[in-house]
């Protein structure tokens, strides 16, 4: 919105002065607006920001007009919200946002995206470059899994923030990784050594210990869609895994009660 007012003629010429033109024209798209009054100020609402205009007024007399005048001038910018926010889950560490520039303006913006979780007590934040593209995307790639996010946008100019847009979302947990991983995770219950578990290909999965008596053996394996098995002389019992991290999981069990 702007207001643009003028001076009555100081000489006439002998016409009377009935009322005025005045017209204003978005140089962006061509639109051409006009209105006729007898007031010498007029405002215009509806402009978008960071857009030239072209502002005419001409008097009407009697019995003839003036010539016209005429001044360009460009709208304040404003920092308005984006839009067509949409955040894409890559995977478990890595989403894709995407948003639309302002729907209402023209400037050249810059947008500052946030992350946190609850536990956070900053948001961790990128600023990107100056720009009027009309479609913007970023790759946030340093995520944890399993992990309440809140991801938010401002659009920037000249240091004002725009209304926040913001949108929670939780990563998924982790998958078995198939490609074969055989690393210690837990430490061993009493009287039972070398816990291991192994991640075969085809996410199959395979729980091995000794008991205390080296003379015994105990071997459980997880193998889709089989039924799990237990071939050991004691069956263990309420068997779970839970996840830790990205990269580890728990195991647990109840140890028989006739166990050495």
């Amino acid at each position: 919105m702007f207001t643009f007012s003028w001076d009555a003629p100081e000489e006439t010429s002998g016409c009377e002065v009935g009322s005025y033109e005045y017209c204003w024209t978005n140089l962006l798209d061509q639109v051409r607006t006009c209105e006729i009054g007898d007031s010498l100020n007029h405002t215009v609402s509806g402009t978008w920001p960071c857009t030239p205009y072209t502002l005419t007024v001409t008097s009407l007399g009697t019995s003839a007009n003036s010539q016209t005048v005429s001044l360009d001038v460009t709208t304040a910018g404003v920092a308005s919200p984006v839009t067509e926010y949409l955040i894409t889950i890559m995977n478990t560490h890595y989403v894709l946002v995407q948003w639309a520039r302002p729907s209402n303006t023209n400037c050249n913006l810059v947008y500052w995206l946030c992350w946190r979780t609850p536990h956070m007590e900053w948001s961790l934040c990128i600023g990107t470059d100056l720009t009027n593209s009309p479609s913007m995307a970023y790759n946030i790639t340093t995520l944890m899994s399993c992990m309440d996010y809140t991801i938010s946008i401002n659009s920037v100019h000249f240091g004002e923030l725009s209304e926040l847009v913001s949108e929670p979302l939780r990563t998924p947990v982790s998958m078995l990784d198939p490609t074969g991983i055989r690393t210690p995770i837990y430490s061993s219950p009493a009287g039972k050594s070398n816990v291991r578990v192994t991640i075969r290909p085809l996410k199959r999965v395979s729980l091995q210990w000794r008991c205390g008596n080296p003379s015994k053996h105990t071997r459980l394996e997880a193998l889709p869609p089989r039924r799990r098995k237990c071939f050991c002389p004691e069956s263990l019992s309420e068997l779970t895994a839970t996840s830790v991290t990205d990269t580890s999981f728990l195991v647990g069990w109840v140890v028989p009660e006739d166990s050495v």
